[in-house]
């Protein structure tokens, strides 16, 4: 006998434990429309909600028939010397600073070093609405102190939290620092003793150097710059074992398209692995194969 969505429903519910608040978040429709419609109460639009519920049923099914692909942490060069910036910087409680093209695993190596020393590593992910009270509400907030005061308030705070403590503050995308925002973390590192170290594309380089000086302070403070390169084709090689067993004789056609990008990369390789499932394994994994699906990502 077919099982009825309701049932499917409750069966997915029981099986996973997850809450109709989180499937509502998923299916655009509040979690007292979907107690409701559990219910038999609903008046609304019922058509609706049961093809947005059999829509997120399907790819929840979906997920368990081919799983979500993830490459695991591979230490690379990059991330090995990541971690030793980091490390340098907390030992030494200076600042650092790294740099590398996007793709080169600057958040890879992050969250791997973050993921081993959470309690003494502060991780700070900067978007483009900081400026530098939002920066230093975030890192308040990360110390839990809530992430409310005043500018200078909140800095006083974070300082006497941090000072003479080993944490380390790791700020990801500081290339979108305002020069404000990059002379309050001078600040902090002045005044806390703590180690900071700023990770970002090229450009803050450039924006720590300042066109005119001003960033001088924090200049002449970083104890170690360090430049991210691209990916070797024996990190490659190592990547793509992870999820490609024997795979050494495809290495070069992964490090030829991905042209050492870990990014493109990852979503390649990711790629080929999903084809490969859906096709149920019928198809041979070749080099044609691989630069097929990598003209999924590329047109």
């Amino acid at each position: 006998m077919a099982q009825t969505l309701l049932e499917r429903y409750r069966v997915f519910k029981r099986n996973t434990g997850m809450s109709d608040r989180v499937v509502s978040q998923n299916i655009g429709f509040s979690q007292t429309v979907i107690s409701q419609w559990l219910n038999g109460k609903y008046t609304g639009n019922t058509v609706e909600v049961e093809k947005a519920l059999t829509e997120f049923l399907n790819v929840q099914d979906d997920r368990i028939i081919f799983g979500k692909i993830t490459v695991p942490f591979v230490a690379t060069e990059n991330a090995k010397m990541i971690s030793a910036v980091i490390r340098r910087a907390q030992l030494d409680k200076n600042i650092a600073l790294i740099i590398g093209d996007s793709g080169t695993g600057k958040t890879y190596g992050i969250e791997n070093w973050v993921s081993k020393f959470q309690r003494s590593s502060i991780l700070i992910r900067v978007n483009v609405t900081f400026n530098p009270k939002i920066l230093i509400s975030e890192l308040h907030k990360v110390l839990g102190l809530g992430g409310h005061g005043s500018k200078n308030s909140m800095l006083t705070d974070c300082i006497k939290t941090l000072k003479d403590t080993d944490r380390v503050v790791i700020i990801d995308e500081a290339d979108l620092l305002s020069v404000s925002s990059i002379e309050m973390m001078r600040a902090l590192h002045d005044e806390s003793g703590i180690g900071i170290v700023m990770l970002g594309l090229p450009e803050i380089a450039e924006a720590v150097r300042g066109s005119r000086g001003e960033l001088a302070r924090i200049n002449t403070r970083i104890a170690n710059f360090s430049r991210l390169k691209s990916l070797s084709i024996e990190d490659t090689a190592s990547i793509t074992s992870t999820l490609i067993p024997d795979s050494d004789a495809f290495a070069k056609v992964f490090y030829t398209l991905s042209k050492g990008n870990g990014r493109v990369l990852g979503n390649l390789l990711k790629n080929v692995v999903r084809v490969h499932k859906e096709t149920n394994h019928e198809i041979t994994i070749t080099n044609k194969f691989i630069e097929k699906c990598f003209e999924m990502q590329h047109r």
